[in-house]
């Protein structure tokens, strides 16, 4: 796999996948993501970096809809998984590493 590709594998089990699918794609418009149906697991690559807002999970499920339960259904992850109360994040570490090295240069 390319060191650049994040890879995000969800559990397709309760019905939501194809709503966490739709918000990921909305919230990743500019990205082209790969989606590969594994029957009870969908996996996610996209180059550099992968989002989510809790608000587009809550408007694709049609009910709250946090990054605690977008969590729960998270089997692995390729990249560095940043998940806070309104957002997740996945970053590349090529691209992780490329922000470390432009900090230090400005420090």
């Amino acid at each position: 796999m390319a060191p650049d590709l994040v890879d995000l594998v969800l559990r397709a089990a309760g019905g939501l996948v194809d709503h966490v699918l739709c918000a990921i794609r909305d919230d990743n418009a500019d990205v082209e993501l790969q989606v590969v149906d594994h029957g009870d697991h969908v996996q996610i690559l996209a180059p550099g970096m992968l989002r989510v807002n809790a608000a587009t999970l809550t408007w694709h499920a049609g009910r709250p809809f946090g990054t605690a339960e977008l969590r729960s259904m998270i089997v692995f992850c390729r990249g560095t998984l940043d998940l806070g109360d309104d957002r997740m994040t996945v970053i590349s570490e090529s691209r992780r590493t490329m922000s470390r090295e432009r900090f230090s240069l400005r420090s």
